[in-house]
This record gives C-alpha cells, sequence and structure tokens, in this order.
C-alpha cells in the first residue's frame, strides 16, 4: 500500500491484523446472550398450570366515572362496564374481550398475579387506537370459582396526531 500524498509505502496498520479476531470476539459475547435460559425472551408458551385460573368476567367499578372526553365520544368510545377473560389451555396466553373488541396478553410473574391485555384496533371514521387492561389480581386464583379481585389501569390511546382520546383510568372489579 502507498501513501497519495507521498507516493510512499506505509506501514501496515496494527488494527488490520485485529479485524478478524475482534468481530469474532463481539460475536461471540452477543450469541452468548441468547445461549442460555430460555425463559426470557423465548419465543415458547409461558406455562401455567397451577393457579391461574382468572378466567370470568369482570364487572368494572372506575375510581373516576365521569363521561370520556368529547374526542373520545365522536369515536364512539365509552367507558367499558364488563372484562371477559379467558385462557388458553394451560397456558398463561390469555384472551379478553372489552368494547365488543379482543384483547390479547398474559399472565406475568411466578405468582400468576400480574396481567397485561392490550389491542389496537379502527374508530368507525377509521381512526386507529389503542385499548390497554393491566392491573393485579388480589392472589392466585386456584379455582375459576374463587371470589378474586382485579384492580388495575384502563387506558385508551387514539392513533392520530391530534390525540382525539386519551384515556387512563383506574379501576376494580370482582370476578362473577
Amino acid at each position: 500500500m502507498s501513501d497519495v500524498s507521498t507516493g510512499s509505502a506505509r506501514p501496515p496498520s496494527p488494527f488490520k491484523y485485529l479485524r478478524i479476531p475482534l468481530l469474532l470476539a463481539v460475536g461471540v459475547m452477543t450469541m452468548g446472550s441468547g445461549l442460555g435460559n430460555p425463559g426470557c425472551g423465548s419465543s415458547g408458551v409461558p406455562d401455567c398450570e397451577e393457579n391461574c385460573n382468572i378466567q370470568g368476567t369482570y364487572p368494572l367499578v372506575f375510581q373516576d366515572s365521569s363521561a370520556l372526553q368529547t374526542g373520545c365520544a365522536d369515536l364512539g368510545l365509552t367507558l367499558p362496564t364488563e372484562l371477559i377473560i379467558q385462557r388458553e389451555g394451560n397456558s398463561g396466553y390469555i384472551t379478553g374481550q372489552l368494547l365488543g373488541q379482543p384483547l390479547y396478553g398474559s399472565l406475568y410473574e411466578s405468582t400468576n398475579t400480574s396481567l397485561q391485555l392490550s389491542t389496537e384496533t379502527f374508530a368507525p371514521d377509521g381512526t386507529g387506537y389503542a385499548l390497554i387492561v393491566s392491573g393485579r389480581f388480589s392472589e392466585e386464583a386456584r379455582t375459576d370459582t374463587q371470589p378474586l379481585t382485579f384492580s388495575g389501569e384502563f387506558q385508551i390511546f387514539s392513533r392520530d396526531t391530534a390525540e382525539k382520546c386519551k384515556v387512563d383510568r383506574l379501576f376494580t372489579s370482582t370476578r362473577q
């Protein structure tokens, strides 16, 4: 290799010989983080065979039950009156229904007491919005008939630049 400005040969850079070992080292370090425990970040179905019987109908009682802002009403949205929760077999995957929309989520934590459900859909005028329900159960659900309280947060976010509708309300509910 020659130096264009002087025409003389440049000594070889020590980094030239380190390129391959450095690339290999970085590759091994980043790959290694995913080779161990398949729990976090894995795409497998979360198991939930015991104390996961959260399915049922939950009438929602909001701390603030006032009407939603005008932008939400314009999208045809209201405060929901009940949340329906269903489990898929013995997995931690959960489906639900709220305001006529399907929700999807998972039970979290080793005690199976934390739940988040969400969906994204469109209002009749074409405005996109997200529904999110997240909260905690009062205890592990040992049977599908035990009284169970679910407390948390209900959120709506419209997906438009004007943000026509934004709701964030706390609720409590006891399974029927």
